[in-house]
């Protein structure tokens, strides 16, 4: 499935530079689109930040003051909600608190006290926050219509909202490599579990791409060395009903969108559910992706390639 002939190369519509005084690091892998914006976390000193680019004007028209280590963000109630983490040096001021940003005036408009142990998830009208991972820490659901927690469920876990439902992927510590994982979905309502799948061979996170529930599984990662991943569809009992055939290079989601990534750098192909490629390869633009930690992402309309330092509209034609 590897590119044949040299990559059709994105066009470059727009670019745009994200502030760096006081940056530590961009979290560009992090970012978010919503509300016709790209929003990408930055972590800093005496606090971090959300940089906020119109997707229309391809400006940055907002960077709002947050913890000083964002990190995944979320919406739900009409706000981006961002996850303030304690950071690599475990005392990040701010830590272990959700920011509640109102995109309308582009402010803060709460703050809601919560241990943090990874990233969040939002729906159901709540916010969805995995504790540190310690003697089973629990999941902890906050209320979007009163800025509190509601309440806490007994599982440990990465919270995932798709497919119209909540679901909680857990890596299993265990000698083999990829470690197990298991998938279960839960009640948002009660936390009880519905139904739980075992994937040995990793992965599993999923996604809503083109109307039907996905789960990317196997040894996913540029960085693995042989690469090997599955795309597994999902009933509607959260349980698999059948996988592709055996992809050799990594698989991801971009902008609702399925890709395969023949190397570490910038060159991606797009693939149908069953692993089936195009049949032209595209290089993405080398200053957003040449570092590695970027995303892409739909914004207002156009396409947007996220790196640490900037940000790209780019087109296919």
């Amino acid at each position: 499935m590897a590119p044949t002939s040299t990559p059709t190369e994105a066009s470059v519509r727009a670019r745009v530079s994200l502030p760096s005084d006081g940056v530590i690091a961009t979290e560009a892998s992090l970012a978010l689109s919503a509300f016709g914006s790209v929003w990408v976390p930055q972590i800093g000193n005496a606090h971090g930040w959300v940089v906020r680019i119109d997707g229309a004007t391809g400006t940055v028209v907002a960077r709002i003051a947050v913890g000083a280590a964002p990190g995944s963000l979320a919406v739900a109630g009409e706000s981006i909600w961002v996850a303030n983490t304690s950071g690599s040096s475990g005392a990040a001021r701010g830590a272990n608190t959700l920011s509640r940003i109102d995109p309308r005036t582009n402010h803060v408009i709460a703050t809601v006290a919560v241990k943090i142990g990874g990233p969040i998830a939002a729906g159901f009208g709540s916010v969805f926050v995995p504790g540190p991972d310690e003697g089973g820490s629990p999941l902890t659901k906050v209320d979007v219509a009163n800025d509190r927690v509601a309440a806490s469920y007994r599982v440990t876990g990465i919270p995932i909202v798709a497919c119209n439902a909540l679901w909680l992927l857990r890596t299993l510590p265990t000698e083999t490599f990829p470690h197990p994982v298991t998938i279960a979905r839960l009640d948002p309502n009660s936390g009880a579990r519905t139904v739980s799948v075992a994937i040995p061979e990793g992965g599993g996170r999923p996604y809503d791409v083109d109307g039907r529930c996905l789960m990317l599984t196997g040894e996913n990662s540029a960085d693995e060395t042989p690469t090997e991943s599955w795309i597994a569809i999902l009933g509607a009992d959260g349980r698999i009903i059948t996988r592709s055939p055996r992809i050799d290079y990594r698989t991801m989601v971009l902008a609702e969108r399925l890709w395969i990534q023949p190397d570490a750098g910038g060159v991606i192909r797009q693939i149908d559910q069953r692993g089936v490629p195009a049949d032209n390869s595209i290089a993405l633009p080398e200053p957003e992706t040449a570092r590695g930690g970027w995303t892409m992402l739909a914004a207002a309309g156009s396409l947007w390639v996220v790196g640490p330092s900037s940000a790209a509209e780019v087109a296919f034609d």
